[in-house]
């Protein structure tokens, strides 16, 4: 969790920020324990998505998978590399649209406890790629968040919420490729959260229970 920490650290400059939407969200989907919204804003051409699933888990495990970015391809929908930069930053290449070449994005990300609710908000936001892929094409803007909610002991509520422009000239489907991303992204965590490797993450790092006491 070191190199994490560091990432987080670093990036304390960034204001912490909830994905900007009113409280209109359209529910789209409600299957196997995951629901999923939508709300489009005026003046952007996407909707802002939003997934929400309570597992069988402890915050530490939530953190512990957020930070294996190696294994994203098997559980982010569309993943299909994560890695950390020399810098700190995450880089990520998600499987294009049909046609489309694939997306690659660089995101730098920020941890909040909130200490009047007890919930931890991890906010991610992406920053300009200088060595992009030229197999690739760089996402436009992508702001996102993960805000963890725990129940009990052994109980977390997980909302995931982003905003995406994938750069591309044909909308059509976006919206409906995003709702579909977000719930089988929910859905696989779950089934990961329960792999040894998490399960034996029980205790949060010491930088994270700082933040608590704060």
């Amino acid at each position: 969790m070191d190199a994490f920490r560091k990432i987080l650290l670093l990036s304390l400059w960034f204001n912490a920020w909830v994905v900007q939407a009113g409280d209109d969200w359209e529910l789209v989907t409600d299957k196997n324990r995951v629901k999923v919204y939508q709300q489009q804003q005026p003046g952007l051409p996407f909707k802002h998505t939003k997934g929400v699933i309570t597992i069988q888990a402890k915050a530490a495990m939530v953190f512990a998978l957020l930070n294996d970015f190696a294994v994203c391809d098997q559980w982010v929908y569309g993943c299909l590399e994560g890695q950390r930069q020399a810098d700190d930053s995450i880089y990520l290449v998600f499987k294009g649209p049909p046609f489309f070449n694939n997306r690659e994005v660089v995101l730098k990300s920020q941890v909040n406890f909130l200490d009047a609710t007890g919930q931890w908000l991890i906010a991610v936001e992406n920053v300009p790629n200088q060595n992009i892929n030229p197999d690739h094409v760089e996402v436009k803007s992508m702001r996102a968040e993960w805000l963890l909610t725990p129940r009990s002991d052994q109980e977390i509520t997980i909302e995931h919420s982003f905003y995406i422009d994938p750069n591309v000239s044909v909308k059509v489907g976006a919206n409906r490729y995003n709702s579909r991303a977000i719930y089988r992204t929910l859905k696989q965590m779950r089934k990961m959260l329960q792999k040894p490797k998490y399960q034996a993450e029980q205790e949060l790092p010491d930088f994270l229970k700082q933040l608590q006491n704060q």
